[in-house]
């Protein structure tokens, strides 16, 4: 049997990927497709690529500033929290889920200058929360290496983009700069 006309193919939101940011500063999704026959022995080239923009919005808790996130030191630990974003419709408000997957960007000083900061980014993960071990050298951006333990943390949380960068600043939603970590502090009330 031949199909003509418009089809439709329909995804559920878990099943996508990450966000990609384009060149002009917007995000989305490249898609393509091709056609395969009903016995799987046929397939069409695939499409160009389209770009396709969803009207999304990424948006913290009501009240709650970009630098609410609680940085603690337990041990040779740094712990980062922080609440969950929602993501939401542009243009009903509706919310279409909370946020789980983040890059995170750290960096570790004893409180230089802050433009000479080296930027890292983490390794990626789910959720929330995020450890680190404190480094027992640091490197400063003019390449100095630093052989002692920083006293400071910085740390930046993006949501996640499968071309992550921290030029991405519309993906920004948590930054925290030169918290000091020399002494242990509790661990947040949760």
């Amino acid at each position: 049997m031949t199909i003509r006309g418009p089809q439709k193919a329909a995804l559920r939101e878990s099943e996508l990927p990450p966000i990609t940011v384009f060149e002009d500063g917007t995000f989305g999704y490249i898609v393509k497709y091709r056609f395969v026959s009903e016995d799987g022995n046929r397939f069409s080239s695939y499409s160009p690529n389209y770009y396709v923009r969803p009207n999304h919005i990424f948006e913290r808790p009501s009240g709650i500033p970009q630098t609410t996130i609680e940085i603690v030191r337990q041990g040779p630990y740094v712990n980062v929290f922080w609440e969950g974003v929602f993501v939401k419709d542009r243009i009903s408000e509706a919310q279409i889920k909370t946020e789980s997957r983040y890059d995170l960007y750290v960096s570790w000083c004893k409180n230089e200058h802050t433009g000479n900061h080296v930027w890292l980014p983490a390794e990626r993960f789910d959720g929330t929360i995020q450890g680190f071990v404190i480094p027992p050298s640091y490197e400063l951006e003019d390449g100095t290496i630093v052989e002692e333990e920083p006293t400071h943390f910085s740390v930046e949380v993006y949501i996640r983009s499968t071309n992550r960068s921290r030029n991405h600043s519309g993906l920004l939603v948590y930054k925290r700069d030169d918290v000091k970590i020399t002494s242990e502090t509790p661990a947040p009330a949760v």
